[in-house]
């Protein structure tokens, strides 16, 4: 059940940012900020448990997960543009990472993975820079794609399992990308990426105004 109410709270606020984020640019940074927080969160709980003899308890990795949620959140909502390269480079390259870790592996688990993150954290901070000087059309597309990101990462596993058995999917993913890759339904993600951002960027055109 919980499970349910994460994956509908998850599409409101990507649909939020993918389909109105020039109009609540604001609002919808400081999402973005939330989900770079959790992210930064989840590599500290990791750091600490890769570090003590015990795991950390459950409330102790939810507390430091709200610490970064909320703190890189309002953080967000406060610096607003001051903010936005940070954030924009650290989910990007999170993002990169965790969906196309499977490319990096074909170069080799240590230099892929740092190929990854680097790319990544590059693309990002240029994608930010670009949306620093606040135009319609960067605002726009930088929310967009953020959002249909946050959204496919529940639309996409859903057609992975449901629609598209797995097996198959696989299959079709590695004919395209080769034989030694390994991204579970990384070519799905970014399809439902790429099909949301461009309706989110057009919608958004469209109805924000001058």
């Amino acid at each position: 059940m919980s499970n349910v109410v994460v994956s509908i709270l998850t599409l409101v606020l990507g649909a939020i940012v993918c389909f109105a984020g020039y109009r609540f640019f604001r609002l919808s940074l400081a999402l973005i900020g939330g989900v770079a927080g959790f992210v930064t969160g989840s590599y500290v709980n990791r750091l600490i448990a890769a570090n003590i003899d015990s795991a950390p308890s459950l409330t102790l990795r939810l507390v430091i997960l709200a610490i970064f949620t909320l703190g890189f959140a309002i953080g967000a909502f406060v610096l607003y543009m001051k903010a936005l390269v940070l954030i924009s480079a650290v989910v990007c390259a999170y993002w990169v990472y965790n969906d196309y870790s499977g490319v990096g592996r074909i170069a080799g688990e240590s230099s892929g993975r740092v190929i990854l993150v680097l790319t990544g954290l590059a693309a990002g901070a240029l994608i930010g820079a670009l949306v620093y000087f606040a135009q319609k059309w960067s605002i726009s597309l930088f929310t967009a794609l953020y959002g249909a990101k946050i959204m496919a990462s529940v639309i996409a596993p859903l057609l992975w399992n449901s629609f598209l058995a797995g097996t198959c999917a696989s299959n079709f993913e590695q004919l395209i990308l080769g034989a030694s890759f390994s991204g579970e339904y990384a070519l799905t993600s970014a399809l439902v990426i790429v099909l949301l951002a461009g309706a989110g960027f057009a919608i958004q055109l469209k109805t924000s105004g001058k």
